[in-house]
């Protein structure tokens, strides 16, 4: 606005107000596309990366030895909860969710993960592990398939405007025009 009354010699009118809101509109437009594109190249680059460290990682090196071992006792405690047996965790207030291995489990748990852990061959462990790794990488699809959907659900930049969006348009193209139209001038 105060640009459309500069190129109007200070003299402030209705063609000026126009100009003012129109390039308000050029402005709201190609603002919104751009902030728009960069988050579609942040999804794009994120979704890739993960893709790739997917792809290209090992399930041994994926799935370590204390993983295996931890999935094991987290197995224990779900066998257990299916049976109704009770679990009386070091801290009362910590659950399976919030476990970390292995001094938040029951040391009756601690025990028989050992136990289950040891009887395994080494290359029973392996499978173990690999398989374990396997699954965790067969549910990684369901993040790609929810990022395919974030994708696709905002390919547009109307998919993304909002009521604030109507709110914010309404008061800057309000304010262009008054002020290319002249009518904050003192006279």
């Amino acid at each position: 606005g105060i640009g459309a009354v500069i190129g109007a010699g200070g003299d402030g009118n209705a063609w000026s107000g126009t100009v003012a809101v129109v390039i308000a509109i050029l402005a709201i437009i190609a603002g919104k596309s751009i902030v728009h594109q960069i988050y579609l190249d942040q999804l794009h680059e994120f979704r890739n990366t993960y893709q790739a460290a997917i792809e290209e990682s090992d399930p041994l090196e994926f799935f370590t030895e204390t993983d295996a071992i931890w999935n094991i006792a987290d197995d224990i405690v779900y066998e257990r909860l299916e049976s109704n047996t009770k679990i009386t965790w070091p801290d009362p207030s910590m659950s399976l969710g919030e476990a970390l291995w292995p001094e938040d489990y029951p040391q009756d748990i601690i025990n028989e993960t050992n136990e289950r852990w040891t009887a395994m061959s080494q290359a029973e462990q392996d499978e173990y592990r690999i398989a374990i790794a396997e699954d965790a990488m067969s549910q990684s699809d369901a993040v790609y398939e929810a990022l395919d959907e974030v994708l696709e659900s905002n390919s547009s930049v109307l998919d993304n405007l909002s009521p604030f969006d109507a709110l914010w348009a309404f008061l800057a193209l309000g304010a262009a025009w008054q002020f290319g139209n002249g009518g904050f001038s003192e006279d």
